[in-house]
């Protein structure tokens, strides 16, 4: 460009978005450069801010000084390129922590507080943006972390934020303080947290999962529907009420549609879904619980409406940033919006997303929230990352292929940066006989495969391709039945996420709910006897004698004969009775018989199934608890029959640990993911885009004129070209795809997805498997670098014992419930909102007595109570009120110097290990920092055990804020008890002095129990933990733990017949 055509393509809006890259690629400060350009340094600020744009001659000046062209300062360079050409994207060499970024990832990062539209591709290095461009807005514009909000998907997401962030900021500064100030997590968890914080009231409120959600409505069916069910329109427009079975089906889902979507509700003619919402609303308040989407609405609404939750949470933020923004919903947004009305649009919100990836329109999914922000938002700036650092040149062809047809998205360039390079061979298009036929090639070719050389990373040595490399990326569940069972013949391992479910996927889950079969008497409308439950529990590996099978079938009938008896409900729950009966097989790890899982011991994998079942339970009576046990057992036997393995979510359950095992799952499943070489097979026309199913569907029970965008409920292609955009573009280097006809008398599935017909037109696709592997290296899994966290309510029971840990934190075997549970809840919520009103400046030494009873009284909630427990409650308000005035009498003085309550904290232990939780309480006492702790009974733990505890907390605060506490302090909420002559005595209180010297001796001594916890190699029977603080390991713990019932040691201990159900 001529001098003449700069000045003319330069105008007074022009910002000078590149300035401030130069001046710290040059290594100038701002008054550095005013200096050397002899400009003010106010200019420098408003120019590189963007309030102020300076004239062309001020442009030359500064262009001049930094040894850069005019136009280099306010224009980004377009690189137009053919897609499937591999392109070395220009980098800027200034680096942060020994990175470098593109131009538009620079661009991100530096971009000042202010509404932002990141549109980031897949493989375009978002998490590592985001991290980095949070770091910016601390250390270059100066905002707290406290003021910054990081809104992601999932909580997977999350920690991958939250541990990178942390990385970046080691590495320049040395230490992590404050960061654990900034919110990083869920939208749900998000509006929570403020719940919490700023609305003391909701504390006892619980939040229901999607089960859970089911579950309530089931329960309280008839006072939601007393029409009898929802009422749905026939063709003939005809109002008829749906039978009990159609209307569960369908409930949870329009109620929430009907909160979540942007709809016209005045469009509504027909149905009783409005007024039946309302309904199960009014019930879950009166029950102290809400769903993710009445949460979402009361935060909302209390932006508008409540004027001190309004201040409070504006008056704390600066910037919100949310990822996989293309995502978000109506209820979400509006959140966002009234976040933005609220503070008179001082809160900026930085967006980040793919248009592309939208695969939740089924969900309430919004795709105008994402096509829409610049219109919504003021002055919004938009930033294209075009660069694929993940995939070659092949797969992101292939990827483009089969969304770019789609109408509405936003236009991009992306272009290959990967390290990958297309070899013939690595992209197959594939169709086979049958779909058998399909799913045995599948696993031959990973078998082959093993070994290939990779290379992850540039610079990084090759390695051989293991199993967990390989993904097998399925449309729906059905569709891996196939390869599954090709899977288990070749013993190959595997991991199936998103799987069948929990009872119909093993024979352990048929025998545990054979169980309640049998107590109910039928299975499938047939009688279902002893001889049945005994054939059940003697297909599964644990090597059970027909004698043990009928022993405990025999105690089951004792335990049925005695539920007329006027005893408390919890003593005949569902939980009780599945303990009960596992105590009597006298099960142990170390006895199970080799089940085809080759990735985990038989025993893991058996207890494992058993702990995931107790957590079904545990969810099952959060819900439905306190009937007749006869009706109890029979809606719980027909919720096992009808609805467990449909609404079964593994996410909600047990987490398995990652293993070297192929990758088994939905694509919906594999979002965020990516593998070096990914299967998508089942790529057959009705199935892959699939085709819309029949019967009732959301517009039989609300009107289709309702919804801006209805065809989003019916399986809209579009959306069906994002999975498999999604699908594709999970691919590294590999991409195997591939199609069978399926048989049906329609012959509806006999022809190949247009998905398979697009990609099989790539030039890198092939249509035959003819390459052969050579020169293999030995398998060695991908090392995933990352920072295992531990609670340190887990690290409190590994302590105790490692196998008690490993029952109930590893397998998720759960306790049975109590009429009293809730009890330590009221207490520590009680607290949190007491604490809050002295960090408020309220005088509690009035009317003090009245005060306490209010507190109590508006925490007071005991989730498993029912009308029949009237004097239980009675009696525990009365001890709770009587138990916190002792409290306040005692502590007051103490607590009054509080500056932080329910405080998040982490250590980090070592390079791959990091300690979290939260703090009851910090003060600043005369001498300084004092951690204290909230219990609710003195003989509940030991003193080396507390101690160790609050030195954990404080080496957190230590490592947050750079202070050293100089106490440590437990309050104890215990009850008031008095002398003969009438005088109340006081408990010695725990309070102690630290040191530096200490707190490096506790860091030692809880990195070396965080690492036995973390550790693979745990006992498959209870014994001592060498450096614990407890007594020998668990000995003389048995009798009371709650997971005796499968520990050998419990039941010696115990003794057979244990105190379960008596």
């Amino acid at each position: 460009m001529q001098g003449a055509d700069i000045v003319k393509g330069y105008t007074m809006s022009n910002q000078l978005i590149n300035l401030r890259h130069f001046r710290k690629l040059r290594g100038f400060s701002q008054q550095g450069l005013a200096d050397r350009a002899k400009v003010g340094k106010k200019t420098v600020t408003r120019a590189e801010l963007g309030t102020t744009a300076p004239n062309f001659a001020t442009t030359s000046r500064l262009a001049k000084a930094l040894d850069v062209r005019p136009e280099d300062l306010w224009q980004v360079q377009d690189m137009v390129v053919p897609l499937t050409v591999p392109v070395e994207l220009p980098t800027l060499g200034f680096k942060r922590n020994t990175i470098s970024y593109t131009v538009e990832q620079q661009l991100a990062i530096d971009h000042p507080p202010a509404n932002l539209l990141i549109i980031s591709g897949a493989g375009a290095g978002k998490t590592q943006i985001l991290a980095q461009k949070i770091i910016t807005l601390i250390t270059d514009y100066g905002l707290k972390p406290r003021e910054i909000s990081v809104i992601t998907y999932t909580n997977r997401a999350a920690d991958e934020n939250r541990e990178r962030i942390r990385k970046l900021y080691r590495g320049d500064f040395g230490h992590e303080r404050n960061l654990d100030d900034i919110f990083i997590g869920t939208i749900h968890a998000w509006c929570l947290e403020l719940i919490h914080r700023h609305l003391p009231r909701y504390l006892q409120f619980e939040l229901l999962d999607g089960m859970q959600q089911f579950l309530f409505i089931q329960r309280h069916y008839s006072k939601i529907f007393p029409e009898g069910g929802l009422i749905y329109r026939t063709a003939k427009m005809n109002d008829i009420v749906a039978t009990k079975g159609v209307t569960l089906r369908h409930a949870a889902k329009l109620f929430n549609v009907l909160r979540e979507s942007r709809l016209d509700k005045s469009k509504i003619t027909f149905g009783n879904a409005e007024t039946c919402l309302k309904r199960y609303e009014a019930l879950m308040h009166e029950h102290c619980k809400f769903d993710f989407s009445a949460l979402l609405c009361l935060v909302a609404d209390s932006l508008m409406k409540d004027t001190a939750f309004r201040r409070a949470v504006v008056n704390q933020l600066k910037c919100v940033i949310v990822d996989e923004y293309q995502d978000t919903n109506h209820a979400q947004e509006r959140v966002l919006q009234r976040l933005r009305l609220a503070s008179d649009e001082q809160i900026k919100l930085v967006v980040v997303g793919d248009d592309d990836q939208l695969i939740y329109g089924w969900n309430n999914a919004l795709r105008e929230n994402m096509l829409e922000f610049e219109s919504r938002y003021p002055a919004v700036k938009r930033i294209t990352l075009n660069a694929n650092f993940r995939s070659s040149e092949a797969i992101i062809d292939c990827s483009y292929r089969v969304v770019n047809p789609n109408i509405y998205r936003l236009e991009k360039s992306v272009q290959a940066s990967s390290h990958h390079k297309f070899e013939p061979g690595d992209i197959l298009t594939l169709r086979f006989e049958d779909s058998k036929t399909e799913a045995k090639w599948i696993v031959d070719k990973i078998t082959r495969m093993l070994g290939t050389p990779y290379i992850d990373r540039q610079g990084l040595p090759q390695r051989g391709l293991s199993y967990s490399d390989f993904a097998i990326l399925v449309r729906t569940k059905r569709q891996a039945d196939e390869i599954i069972a090709a899977l288990e013949q070749a013993a190959v391992p595997f991991q199936f996420k998103g799987g069948p479910g929990l009872i119909g996927s093993s024979s352990i889950g048929v025998a545990c709910a054979g169980i309640f079969h049998y107590l109910h008497g039928e299975y499938d409308k047939e009688p279902y006897t002893q001889a049945d439950l005994i054939s059940d529990w003697a297909k599964t590996p644990f090597k059970l004698s027909p004698e043990v099978i009928v022993r405990a079938a025999k105690d089951l009938d004792a335990f049925k004969s005695n539920w007329p008896l006027g005893q408390e409900h919890s003593k005949r729950s569902i939980q009780k009775c599945f303990q009960r009966f596992l105590l009597n097989l006298s099960l142990s790890e170390d006895q199970v018989e080799f089940d085809g899982n080759p990735y985990c011991s038989p025993g893991e994998h058996a207890f494992s199934i058993l702990g995931q079942f107790s957590q079904l339970i545990a969810r099952f009576e959060a819900i439905h608890f306190g009937y007749y046990p006869d009706v109890l057992y029979t809606n719980f036997a027909n919720f096992l029959f009808y609805s467990a393995d449909n609404l079964f979510d593994e996410t909600l359950f047990h987490q398995k640990q990652e293993q070297d095992a192929v990758h088994v799952m939905t694509i919906h499943a594999a979002k965020g993911l990516e593998f070096p070489a990914v299967f998508v097979p089942g790529m057959v026309n009705n199935k892959f885009p699939l085709k819309p199913s029949g019967g009732f569907n959301i517009f039989h029970f609300i009107d289709e004129a309702v919804f801006p965008y209805p065809q989003a409920y019916r399986t809209p292609r579009d959306e069906e070209r994002r999975l498999a955009f999604v699908a594709v573009s999970r691919a590294e280097k590999y991409l195997f795809v591939s199609w069978a006809p399926i048989p049906m008398r329609s012959n509806i599935y006999q022809k190949p997805s247009v998905f398979f017909g697009e990609l099989a037109s790539s030039d890198y696709a092939q249509g035959r498997d003819s390459n052969a592997v050579t020169n293999k290296l030995p398998q060695k899994p991908k090392k995933v670098f990352g920072v295992r966290e531990v609670d340190f309510s887990h690290l409190k029971i590994y302590n105790a014992c490692p196998y008690a840990y490993k029952l109930r934190c590893e397998y998720g075997f759960q306790p049975g419930y109590t009429e009293r549970l809730g009890f330590g809840n009221i207490l520590h919520h009680a607290f949190q909102e007491y604490v809050g009103d002295i960090l408020a400046g309220k005088d509690l030494e009035q009317n003090t007595e009245s005060y306490v009873a209010e507190l109590i009284d508006r925490h007071f909630h005991l989730p498993y109570t029912t009308g029949y427990d009237k004097k239980l409650r009675s009696d525990m308000q009365a001890s709770l009120t009587a138990r916190f005035m002792h409290l306040h009498q005692r502590e007051y003085k103490n607590i009054k110097g509080a500056t932080h309550i329910e405080k998040e904290i982490s250590l980090l232990l070592s390079d791959d290990i990091r300690l979290v939780g939260r703090m009851d309480l910090l003060r600043y006492g005369v001498a300084g920092k004092e951690v204290l702790d909230l219990k609710s009974d003195r003989e509940a733990q030991s003193n080396d055990e507390l101690r160790l505890q609050l030195q954990g907390y404080s080496l957190g605060e230590w490592e947050h804020s750079g202070e050293i506490p100089v106490r440590i302090a437990a309050i104890f909420a215990d009850k008031p008890t008095r002398d003969s002559s009438g005088e109340v005595q006081t408990k010695e209180p725990f309070r102690e002095p630290v040191t530096e010297a200490d707190l490096c001796k506790a860091r030692e001594q809880l990195r070396t129990i965080a690492e036995g916890l973390l550790s693979p190699d745990k006992p498959q029977r209870p014994r001592s933990v060498e450096g614990s603080t407890s007594d020998k390991g668990c000995q003389g713990r048995c009798a009371k733990c709650d997971v005796n019932f499968v520990c050998a040691r419990g039941r010696l201990e115990t003794g057979l017949v244990s105190q379960i159900g008596h």
